[in-house]
């Protein structure tokens, strides 16, 4: 609805453009007017002429400025969709692999986010999960996801 609105638009704009044209040319040949007058006016006319012409050709070649932002969204969305899919995909097969047990670094590794974005996900599936928590000898923290 809105191409069709902006191409109605559009079509004026250029009609303007016509018009401001014809207006110029009968201008330059009117003679009533002294020289000087004439070429103002031509001149005048003339600007008007190319900012029509120019608001026409914007809006018949542009697409919709809110069915574009529309559109960027929906592919952020399907983008993110996708990401958190993937996450959840990585981290299913971590922890099946590992037995439920899993640390923040072997989460990074295979999904392939930075150590806090990693934490911050393992964080969230340990709360959705309860998992429970387990420090080995050396301090490594082992999220303990439930099978």
């Amino acid at each position: 609805m809105m191409r069709l609105i902006r191409s109605i638009l559009g079509i004026f704009a250029y009609g303007g453009a016509a018009l401001f044209l014809l207006t110029a040319i009968f201008g330059l040949f009117d003679a009533e007017e002294t020289f000087l007058v004439r070429f103002f006016v031509f001149l005048f006319c003339l600007g008007f002429t190319a900012g029509f012409a120019k608001l026409g050709q914007w809006l018949m070649q542009h697409p919709p400025l809110l069915g574009a932002k529309r559109q960027k969204s929906i592919k952020a969305e399907a983008e993110a969709s996708t990401e958190a899919e993937r996450l959840q995909n990585v981290f299913y097969e971590v922890v099946q692999r590992n037995r439920g047990s899993v640390t923040v670094m072997q989460f990074a590794i295979a999904s392939g986010l930075s150590g806090e974005a990693a934490k911050t996900y393992l964080d969230q599936q340990a709360e959705q999960f309860e998992a429970t928590f387990e420090v080995s000898d050396n301090g490594t923290i082992y999220y303990q996801f439930p099978l």
